[in-house]
């Protein structure tokens, strides 16, 4: 399983580092009872030339962004990963501007959803307050992506405390069961938001749009229109299921 944590903070090796690479060590441990290699990678946002987003909307009509910079390594990282760690300490009650760059940058991605099948975490970390509001922007988000997000951890405090047990070890065992069995489920709202988006879709074609000018249209023409989620769903992830089989992972 190919693992990719994307860090908001600023901040090397802090409480937010400290937290996803505690998650991703224990996840390693509990999937190799199972036989699952893990391999991971954590990028800090920061580390990154990432301009911010200029507006233009050229993403949503052609597909691409006229940005150049380093975008598209993290996009290529996401696309590749088939479960994506998101983590941020909280800056003013939400996610810090650093990575709020990067989500502005794939916000086309949102109405093309091509993320689903794909597997979410989202950590935050936060002395007093804003862990709520972090988490649920970030989820909402994901969700919009197509990821379906199956943990949500909210630390509260100054710093670690080492004797302090984070995560939950048998929550992580059913979650390796689930990837065993790729037993995956959608979350109810990516289900939603994709239905939205076939329907109005589906009346733009009736409504004979022209295509050829429209990216999203074109996307979704492509892809999804005439199928369900759970359709999408199960193509997607059998991508994980030959990689499983053909032990692309084994070192």
């Amino acid at each position: 399983m190919k693992i990719y944590g994307l860090i908001g903070s600023n901040k090397k090796n802090g409480t937010c580092y400290s937290l996803v690479i505690e998650l991703i060590k224990l996840i390693e441990r509990i999937f190799s009872i199972k036989g699952i290699e893990v391999i991971y990678k954590i990028d800090y946002v920061c580390d990154f030339n990432i301009k911010e987003c200029k507006g233009c909307c050229n993403c949503f009509k052609n597909g691409k962004c006229m940005i150049n910079d380093d975008m598209a390594n993290i996009k290529k990282n996401i696309l590749e990963s088939d479960l994506l760690i998101i983590a941020s300490p909280v800056y003013l009650n939400q996610i810090t501007g650093t990575l709020k760059k990067v989500l502005d940058r794939i916000a086309y991605w949102t109405h093309l959803m091509p993320l689903i099948g794909k597997r979410g975490i989202i950590i935050t970390n936060s002395s007093f307050s804003g862990n709520k509001e972090s988490t649920d922007y970030l989820e909402l988000i994901l969700n919009h992506l197509g990821v379906s997000v199956d943990y949500v951890f909210k630390y509260k405090g100054n710093g670690l405390n080492k004797n302090q047990q984070h995560y939950n070890k048998k929550e992580l065992l059913v979650y390796s069961n689930i990837f065993q069995n790729l037993d995956f489920k959608i979350d109810k709202r990516v289900t939603q938001i994709f239905d939205t988006y076939s329907k109005w879709y589906s009346q733009l074609i009736k409504e004979n749009v022209d295509i050829d000018s429209n990216n999203e249209l074109i996307f979704w023409n492509k892809n999804y229109l005439g199928k369900s989620i759970d359709v999408v769903h199960k193509k997607n992830i059998q991508n994980l299921k030959k990689r499983y089989k053909k032990n692309e992972y084994k070192k």
